[in-house]
């Protein structure tokens, strides 16, 4: 059976995890600046994030894909200004 503890810490990356996909879908696919309390609760909680994905043992690309996994960023004609799209 699993203790609290660890159902807590599994809830705190869900709630964690919800709201960093949403700042980075604000910021990759609607293309707006997040706000200044937004950029702040977005360092706090991407700080907690890391320090319970440690404990988890995931290492940093595993915890890039969690938040970017559903995020699909569609370029526009001109291409998404990357320099791959830039140079074509």
């Amino acid at each position: 059976m699993a203790s609290p503890a660890l159902y807590e810490s599994h809830q705190k990356v869900a709630d964690h995890l919800e709201a960093l996909r949403g700042y980075a879908r604000k910021a990759i696919v609607d293309d707006e600046p997040l706000s200044r309390l937004e950029q702040a609760d977005k360092s706090v909680r991407l700080s907690e994030f890391v320090t319970l994905g440690n404990s988890f043992k995931l290492t940093v690309k595993e915890m890039i894909a969690l938040i970017l996994s559903d995020i699909h960023h569609e370029p526009t004609a001109s291409g998404c200004g990357c320099h791959t799209c830039a140079s074509r």
